[in-house]
């Protein structure tokens, strides 16, 4: 990747955290009630600092290149890579299953009179042959796709709204906890994409703006997804289906519906072979390796045929048990341990071997209040999880 200018890096960040999770944010609305948009305000803010935190321990570790495992490799050593590989590795799969769920409900969409069951099997066909090995030379064609379905998709809620406004007195300010809970894990899973943040730095031409740049892009994705949820809850109300796509074919022409889901049926199409690259380096695409991926695909369209009519509690719980982990604690941690690491002078497990001089800086020691402030984070963030998943689980 050549050096990117701000903006280019913020399009960018902006583009990898709203996916089609957009599809999902009037119906969190609608579940949690007025007050969740706090909730989804907190969770943005995190993120932002967060995102910080990452980039943070990656000018610590002074490395040209490194991964979201090697950074817990440098502090924590195997156990901590360990750590971050078997957690990465269940969010991947429960993104997939995620995916599958959605192709599976778009394509219903356009073909109702298919039995589902039918439509597991060809479905499944037609996605079998990502598996194979290829090399996808034009990303950023996948880039422009991702934010023309991500404008297509708000702009259609929006008009609708605009054009369309109703008033009823069927919206909530609270549900309840249940509610809630299932509300704030779908917020969750949006904002997970911390994984690439390093590699964007990294590739930037001026990296003393990347703290600007995490701002301005959290501020964004938090516009985007705060218009999204009100204008498709005030649209379509308290019933609004989980993915919205759902409610737009009730009122929009069908010629519009039809091209607008095929569209998203395409991105998806596009995003499992991105996840599975996570999970498979390019060097580990022998016959053996490609047969294992056709047989773990198998079974995540098995299980997310089973769990259809739960996409809610799926997105819920990979959100709050996955992305809070990666997203919100994990970088927590990473960063006081490196910290620490480098400021009593010792050793670290990922070695400084000449590091570029644009990404080493001085580490100060941290104040007992540094200690105190992340230590009740990681609290706060921990509790939360607890809480968030017996709710979920209630349902």
């Amino acid at each position: 990747m050549s050096q990117i200018s701000d903006s280019k890096a913020i399009y960018i960040i902006v583009n990898i955290f709203v996916g089609l999770g957009l599809l999902s944010k009037p119906y969190a609305l609608a579940k949690g009630g007025w007050v969740s948009l706090i909730g989804l305000t907190i969770a943005c803010f995190i993120a932002s600092f967060t995102a910080s935190l990452l980039v943070e321990s990656f000018k610590m570790c002074g490395c040209k290149k490194i991964t979201y495992p090697e950074l817990g490799y440098a502090a924590m050593g195997s156990i901590g890579k360990w750590i971050i590989q078997t957690i990465v590795c269940v969010e991947v799969l429960s993104y997939i299953v995620i995916i599958l769920i959605v192709f599976l409900e778009n394509l219903h969409y356009l073909i109702p009179f298919v039995p589902y069951s039918f439509l597991m099997m060809g479905g499944s066909m037609v996605l079998f042959p990502i598996l194979i090995p290829s090399k996808i030379k034009n990303m950023s064609f996948f880039s422009i796709l991702g934010v023309f379905t991500n404008l297509l998709i708000f702009g259609t809620v929006f008009v609708l709204f605009i054009s369309h406004p109703r008033v009823s007195t069927e919206y909530h300010f609270f549900t309840d906890m249940k509610g809630l809970s299932i509300s704030t894990g779908i917020y969750i899973i949006s904002l997970g994409g911390h994984i690439a943040i390093p590699t964007i730095y990294r590739n930037m031409k001026n990296k003393e703006h990347i703290h600007y740049v995490l701002k301005m892009s959290f501020f964004l994705i938090w516009m985007i997804y705060i218009g999204m949820a009100i204008c498709g809850y005030l649209f379509f109300g308290k019933d609004v289906s989980v993915i919205v796509t759902k409610d737009i074919q009730s009122h929009a022409p069908s010629y519009y519906f039809i091209g607008m889901v095929s569209l998203i049926l395409f991105k998806l199409y596009l995003t499992i072979p991105s996840l599975l690259f996570v999970l498979f380096k390019p060097e580990e695409h022998v016959p053996v390796v490609t047969l294992f991926k056709s047989m773990i695909f198998s079974c995540l369209v098995i299980l997310a045929y089973i769990l259809h009519h739960h996409l809610a509690l799926v997105e819920a719980l990979s959100g709050t048990m996955c992305t809070m982990n990666t997203s919100m604690i994990l970088p927590i941690i990473l960063y006081v341990s490196l910290r620490y690491t480098r400021v009593k002078n010792s050793h670290l497990y990922l070695p400084l071997q000449n590091p570029p001089e644009d990404i080493v800086e001085v580490v100060k020691p941290f104040q007992w209040y540094h200690y105190i402030f992340y230590t009740l984070l990681l609290m706060v963030n921990i509790g939360l999880i607890g809480l968030l998943v017996y709710n979920q689980l209630s349902t």
